[in-house]
């Protein structure tokens, strides 16, 4: 028997070696990033919020998150864990939201300790809750698990708004309220050094959003999968790129079927009627309606 997707993601985070996850928002391209043998899949409120329409300022309710997860971890046999962002509120809140991601068959959640609403990590004017109120939150998440396996994160943005001491204090108090793992936001002031001692104070697995663009670039380099385990990081997650990618590409695509009128010059850079199919089981489909003629 098969362990649960909740089982197989604890599983993995006690193997050794560091551990990647790409961002998407919806089923389609978490069946791409299961097929290029990601181990786990990210569903992420920025990219998520984005596809329907809105900036990362806490516009979309839990409702909306919850059943797009549900539509992603149906699609893919690999783990998903999912943004939800402040929990939604209070402790009662956060606590319906485990529940909730649970039976959409999430295999873990992050909650962070933003100020509700929140708002994405990069743009100016975002607050925090205290320790106390963020630690009781995550206490309360951990509670409300009905699957003991059932991941539950915290992230910390305090690092711009506190500095890094009140960051590892806040992530400590938070790993000891329950939290299974920590994930600390890329602020300006998150440097090599500051992250690696980040990581070296917690017994609890760390995961490092991997932000390739715009003000997280530093020194014109990008930080990935190397700095991340350098630093000690068990996991790192990429919340965007294929967000910012499809934009790029989609972009070109209209030009070109704006300008010309056809998209032959296009071909190469798009999959084919057959590849799509492949990617949607469409093969095991017609198996299994051949069985049942």
């Amino acid at each position: 028997m098969m362990a649960t997707k909740t089982a197989r993601l604890r599983a993995l985070l006690k193997k050794p070696g560091l551990l990647s996850a790409v961002g998407v928002w919806d089923a389609i391209g978490a069946k791409l990033v299961e097929q290029a043998g990601f181990p786990i899949v990210y569903a992420g409120g920025h990219a998520m919020a984005a596809s329907y329409g809105y900036p990362d300022i806490g516009l979309v309710t839990m409702t909306e998150m919850v059943d797009r997860a549900r539509t992603i971890a149906a699609a893919v046999d690999s783990p998903v864990i999912c943004d939800a962002d402040t929990g939604y509120g209070n402790i009662l809140n956060a606590r319906r939201a485990v529940r909730e991601f649970e039976r959409a068959g999430v295999a873990g959640i992050h909650i962070e300790d933003q100020s509700f609403p929140k708002r994405c990590g990069s743009y100016a004017g975002k607050s925090v809750i205290s320790k106390e109120e963020m630690a009781a939150k995550i206490a309360a998440a951990a509670d409300a698990r009905t699957d003991p396996d059932f991941l539950i994160i915290a992230r910390t943005d305090a690092i711009d708004i506190e500095g890094l001491d009140a960051t590892i204090d806040r992530a400590l108090a938070y790993q000891a309220a329950g939290a299974d793992a920590v994930m600390p936001d890329n602020g300006k002031s998150f440097g090599l050094a500051q992250m690696k001692r980040f990581c070296r104070s917690l017994d609890a697995p760390a995961i490092m959003l991997v932000l390739e663009t715009d003000w997280w670039v530093r020194g014109h380099r990008v930080w990935g999968a190397k700095e991340a385990k350098r630093c000690g990081y068990k996991m790192a997650i990429y919340p965007l790129s294929l967000l910012y990618s499809a934009l790029r590409n989609m972009q070109e695509a209209i030009a070109v079927i704006k300008k010309t009128g056809t998209t032959q010059s296009l071909l190469g850079k798009m999959f084919d009627s057959s590849q799509l199919g492949n990617l949607l089981g469409l093969p095991k489909i017609h198996k299994i309606e051949e069985r049942f003629k």
